[in-house]
């Protein structure tokens, strides 16, 4: 058993030992007990290693499960002429800059030129 793996085991070992109490338990004994794989060297040192193992095991009763992940979506990418009109681009023909971006646009491409849709007072020929 690892440092950080709780078997069966060591569950029911726990809930028998919940069912004692710590103050009535000669942790000298439990570090001495010849069925430990390596020995403690004191009574302190086992008191310890109990306390640990009971705090984990707090821990691992109060834990909620972590919720499954969600994948988000690509997010389309925008020109910068959509992105001065505010408006993302909504799959009619792309202009130069959204072929360039592997994109979608609202704007028209028109032998060469890009008309961008501004009130005629702005309106702007680029490409």
């Amino acid at each position: 058993m690892g440092a950080t793996e709780v078997t069966p085991m060591s569950r029911l070992l726990y809930a028998m030992l919940q069912q004692t109490s710590p103050k009535g338990i000669n942790w000298n004994d439990v570090a001495k007990h010849p069925i430990l794989s390596q020995e403690i060297s004191n009574g302190h040192c086992a008191r310890l290693r109990y306390y640990h193992f009971h705090k984990k095991m707090q821990n691992l009763r109060l834990q909620k499960p972590t919720p499954a992940r969600v994948t988000k979506g690509k997010k389309d990418k925008v020109c910068r002429f959509c992105t001065c009109r505010g408006k993302s681009c909504n799959g009619g023909t792309p202009c130069l800059e959204c072929i360039k971006l592997n994109s979608y646009c609202c704007y028209p491409q028109t032998g060469g030129t890009v008309d961008v849709y501004i009130p005629l007072r702005k309106q702007k020929k680029i490409g």
